[in-house]
């Protein structure tokens, strides 16, 4: 019984997880295709600096990821 609450409340952490993935995945799409936008249409000398965002954002988005799918499955309650 108390192994069934376990995995229970494991479930619910993983669930929980997966819906943190999913809203950062969704603003990463939203913010960064506004910022896409806005380098595209500036008239600045340094165009391309939306790889830097896009980067860096990028490398939390895959360590959010990893940590949700990869590190959870191997979590002790």
């Amino acid at each position: 019984m108390a192994e069934t609450i376990n995995s229970y409340k494991i479930n619910e952490e993983r669930g929980a997880a997966g819906v943190g993935l999913v809203a950062h995945i969704l603003f990463f799409i939203l913010v960064n295709s506004a910022l896409c936008y806005i380098c595209m249409t500036e008239t600045s000398s340094v165009k391309y600096w939306i790889v830097w965002p896009l980067v860096g954002w990028g490398i939390g988005l895959y360590l959010h990821a990893r940590s949700t799918y990869y590190f959870s499955f191997y979590k002790e309650v």
